[in-house]
């Protein structure tokens, strides 16, 4: 683990890479490269994204620096002013970022009649074979 990155674990960071093979637009950027420093190990960091908990890894062989972000929270009324602002000036920008609610499901992945009714139908074609 290199030590002198513990100082930003928990924080929000930006992750700056040598150049990679792969072309990101400028909102993918944000979505690999900006995060929460989550983890640091022997090989690398994982960051979590704020928003969509989802998850990067990039190795040390390819860190040219980590800047700490600001964060803004919006329970502070000074930043929830400034979360409002942007908001006005980039309505799509927020939006882009909304992540949708997950759908509740009403009935279980299996449904256990359905596989009895298959069974069912798939003996009687085997017993009918075998007559």
């Amino acid at each position: 683990m290199k030590e002198y990155f513990k100082y930003f674990v928990g924080k929000a960071v930006t992750i700056t890479t040598v150049q990679i093979n792969f072309r990101f637009k400028e909102e993918a950027m944000a979505d690999y490269f900006h995060g929460i420093l989550e983890i640091i190990d022997e090989k690398g960091m994982w960051l979590l994204h704020p928003i969509t908990k989802t998850r990067t890894f990039v190795l040390y062989t390819y860190i040219v620096s980590v800047s700490e972000e600001q964060m803004l929270f919006e329970d502070d009324p000074e930043h929830a002013k400034l979360i409002e602002e942007y908001r006005k000036e980039k309505p799509l920008t927020a939006a882009k970022h909304a992540v949708p609610p997950t759908p509740q499901i009403k009935e279980p992945f299996v449904n256990p009649a359905a596989l009895a009714e298959m069974a069912k139908k798939a003996q009687q074609a085997v017993a009918k074979e075998q007559k």
